[in-house]
């Protein structure tokens, strides 16, 4: 006989654990090795998924997203890459990479430090340009958050971003705004790539985050 999450009985008879199905009371311990095995059911907490470190990549391919997760967060830090480039974003489906030419849409805006600001916008895309004009020379790169929704599930998939960036000319700017795969399958990975030449250094951290629906 045992007891646990105030059930008494054999093993068998103790209702098993998961995201979204606990079962009984529960002291500050119960809560604690639950949540460490995945198992304590905490809507909206992230979920670390990889880190990838890059060093001279022509392309950086991520094909592990987790499972269920509707929403995904990317963060990229301290990126830099040669000058004047752009970067790129396609996804893969089945492990084959979308590159049609009406695969993406995007709505971006762009504003910079010295007042100059355009809107990044249009459709029928064959990739999702995120930045573009990047500074290749020290301290000049970028930041990014972005948020991916709906990737693993039929539908489309939708991206917000934000950016903070130091251009070719060393002028600080932020990027912000929405692009979509506006194909309807789930997606199997990700790509980011600059317009030419190598991502040269950085890091790029995926999370998934736990929701309700």
């Amino acid at each position: 006989m045992t007891t646990k999450f105030s059930y008494i009985g054999s093993d068998d008879k103790i209702p098993a654990q998961s995201f979204k199905n606990n079962k009984g009371l529960f002291d500050l311990d119960d809560i604690y090795s639950l949540d460490l095995d995945n198992k304590w059911t905490n809507y909206g907490q992230l979920e670390f998924i990889q880190k990838i470190t890059v060093s001279s990549a022509s392309t950086v391919d991520i094909t592990n997203l987790g499972s269920d997760y509707q929403v995904h967060l990317i963060t990229m830090n301290n990126m830099h890459t040669n000058d004047n480039k752009d970067l790129n974003f396609r996804v893969f489906v089945n492990g084959d990479i979308q590159t049609g030419s009406t695969d993406y849409s995007r709505s971006f805006r762009n504003m910079y430090q010295d007042g100059n600001q355009y809107e990044d916008k249009d459709s029928d895309l064959d990739r999702l340009r995120l930045n573009s004009e990047i500074g290749g020379n020290s301290p000049e790169g970028f930041n990014a958050l972005i948020y991916m929704y709906n990737a693993l599930f039929d539908g489309r998939t939708f991206i917000t971003q934000q950016q903070a960036i130091l251009d070719k000319n060393a002028y600080f700017g932020s990027y912000y705004g929405a692009g979509a795969y506006d194909g309807t399958n789930v997606l199997s990975g990700i790509r980011f790539y600059m317009s030419s030449d190598n991502i040269n250094s950085g890091s790029i951290s995926v999370y998934g985050i736990r929701s309700y629906s």
